[in-house]
């Protein structure tokens, strides 16, 4: 997660070696990024990076059963991560996967303009 915010706004890479510190920065890059989390205050963008700290946590043991039903990947074509890849999905989605593209960044998917796409998108599968 750092290695990624990092990326995106052009910071050094190197991981601080206090944790606060790197715990201070991530709640600074999810107020910089141009997700919904920009709209938050740091107090509550640190309540969000622990839930999402948490919820990795509980999920790394966790094989996720797989999905038997006509799936739809909306895919970022900015900053694109190495997991948002149909083919990772594969095992797990058996009843078929049909991925559409949106530009955007991850974070950014629920910005209003790729939201309406996806919306649109969506709209027209339903």
């Amino acid at each position: 997660m750092y290695e990624a915010y990092t990326r995106i706004h052009g910071d050094p890479q190197e991981l601080p070696d206090d944790p606060a510190e790197v715990r201070a920065r991530l709640v600074d890059y999810l107020g910089r990024s141009d997700g919904e989390t920009r709209h938050l205050d740091p107090a509550q963008r640190g309540l969000v990076l622990d839930a999402t700290v948490n919820n990795v946590r509980l999920l790394q043991a966790a094989e996720p059963e797989p999905v038997v039903a006509p799936t739809v990947l909306v895919r970022a074509t900015e900053n694109v991560r190495e997991w948002a890849d149909a083919e990772s999905w594969e095992p797990y989605l058996l009843g078929g996967l049909r991925m559409h593209e949106v530009a955007a960044t991850h974070e950014g998917l629920l910005a209003p303009e790729p939201a309406a796409r996806i919306g649109g998108l969506l709209s027209g599968l339903i």
